[in-house]
């Protein structure tokens, strides 16, 4: 790390007091602002060198800010004018190089890096990150209203680009579930059964074990609905969303493909597919669902279905739906086996 982007005690005070990249508490604010060491020192033009060092060193900073002589702080909380430069350790040692022992008389704003470029506290980090690239450049005071309200550094503008990378890796991640899921359950949905259960039937020749398909609806859920709501419907879903995951396996892959419509394929061997459905009515139909003062029971009809050779997802899928309509037609809270 080079001696002109050390921020040293103010490095804390924008971690701890100042402004922070947290936009509301979601890590949605990338402004100037949310990441600038606040209360910059800044000293007058005139100041003399040996006494702006003595400062930055007392202050352990790589730089400070060089204003109009004009200014004078009124309080430790009076902002400074925009400035006219920067003053840096690269400075001194570049003076000291050209002006030899000359240099502890001379005044600071001789020294200082001009000319300086500044940034508002409402410009996306991208934008400094980008000024700073184009113009070489280490340090973008934050200005607003002629006062500076801070420093932006090339560390914690690198640091707000990793947060920021981070972030939207994390938001694609997101985005990506929730193209292939249920929001409702969180199970998967239809896009990602029918992939899955794709990719199941064009390995299944390589495969000592058979792929399945279950598919499984509520009996009588309008009656739900119009009873007791729609939100409580939800609920029932949601519970049932449950009572799958306890009961199926992890190699086991449920989905929400319609409705009140649940489908599963089981592809990793396992009990038979006719098992594997008697279980889940049963446990469903042991489940209390609905909401805790106003509990109430429910049934599943299953239709069970096993690819023959070279079937392909939507023949096995129609099969399947087809024992499903049996069971329903035929009394219902069963399981069906297609043929």
């Amino acid at each position: 790390m080079d001696l002109d982007d050390i921020d040293g005690p103010l490095a804390g005070e924008a971690q701890e007091g100042g402004l922070r990249p947290d936009g509301g508490g979601d890590g949605s604010d990338w402004s100037a602002a949310a990441f600038m060491a606040t209360q910059p020192l800044a000293v007058p033009a005139s100041e003399a060198v040996l006494r702006v060092c003595e400062r930055m060193a007392k202050a352990r900073l790589g730089q400070v800010l060089v204003v109009p002589d004009s200014w004078t702080p009124g309080s430790a909380a009076d902002l400074p004018p925009e400035p006219l430069g920067i003053f840096t350790e690269r400075d001194l040692i570049r003076a000291f190089v050209q002006h030899k022992d000359s240099v502890i008389s001379m005044r600071v704003g001789d020294l200082m890096t001009a000319p300086v470029v500044t940034i508002g506290p409402q410009e996306d980090i991208l934008h400094a990150a980008d000024l700073m690239t184009l113009m070489r450049i280490r340090r973008l005071p934050v200005v607003q209203g002629g006062r500076t309200l801070g420093l932006l550094t090339r560390g914690r503008v690198m640091d707000a680009q990793s947060r920021r990378l981070a972030d939207m890796a994390h938001q694609n991640q997101v985005l990506r579930r929730s193209v292939v899921h249920d929001s409702l359950t969180g199970l998967a949905n239809r896009v990602l059964f029918d992939r899955v259960l794709a990719s199941e039937l064009a390995g299944m020749e390589q495969r000592p074990f058979g792929v399945s398909v279950l598919e499984l609806d509520i009996d009588h859920f309008k009656r739900v609905n119009d009873t007791y709501g729609h939100p409580t419907g939800d609920l029932v879903l949601s519970r049932l969303a449950g009572v799958l995951r306890e009961t199926l396996r992890r190699a086991d892959l449920a989905a929400r493909v319609g409705g009140e419509e649940f489908a599963v394929v089981l592809s990793r061997g396992g009990d038979k597919p006719e098992a594997v459905a008697e279980k889940l009515r049963a446990a469903v139909e042991k489940a209390v669902f609905g909401e805790a003062d106003k509990p109430l029971k429910i049934s599943i009809s299953v239709g069970c279905a096993t690819a023959r050779p070279k079937e392909g997802p939507a023949e096995l899928f129609k099969r399947a739906d087809e024992a499903l309509y049996q069971a329903k037609n035929t009394g219902r809270n069963k399981v069906v086996m297609a043929v």
